[in-house]
């Protein structure tokens, strides 16, 4: 079940349109500070298609996406396949949400993949006022 229940939560009125959803995401940079940039999540309508992160010049998208239940709560998983200065990589979202009346938070945290090697770099967070 690919984001099913987050993107029934986020689709708007149109059936067939992707919602795009502001947000952040933020790590630590080498000198010791965090750093925060801006981003959208765009979220296939019924779960086809791509998810597609959006963070300045960067966008990555990916179809390697799931959810499953766990503790009464859904997780949901994006693995999104990046270059960066000359390296080839991983980075995978794993998140859930909170849903309101007026509101539906995403968040969550982010990991670096390499082979066998997965490593925590930073969290996420996603608001969609409805």
């Amino acid at each position: 079940m690919k984001f099913m229940l987050l993107i029934s939560l986020l689709v708007s009125s149109s059936a067939f349109a992707a919602t795009e959803v502001a947000g952040k995401i933020f790590y630590k940079i080498p000198n010791g500070n965090l750093e925060t940039r801006l981003a959208t999540l765009e979220v296939p309508s019924r779960g086809d298609g791509e998810v597609v992160l959006k963070a300045g010049q960067f966008e990555w998208r990916t179809s390697d996406f799931s959810s499953r239940e766990a503790h009464g709560q859904q997780i949901f998983e994006a693995t999104f396949n990046v270059e960066w200065q000359g390296r080839i990589s991983q980075l995978k979202f794993v998140g859930t949400y909170i849903r309101a009346e007026n509101k539906i938070v995403y968040y969550g945290d982010f990991y670096q993949v390499k082979t066998d090697d997965v490593k925590y770099s930073g969290g996420f967070v996603f608001q969609y006022d409805r």
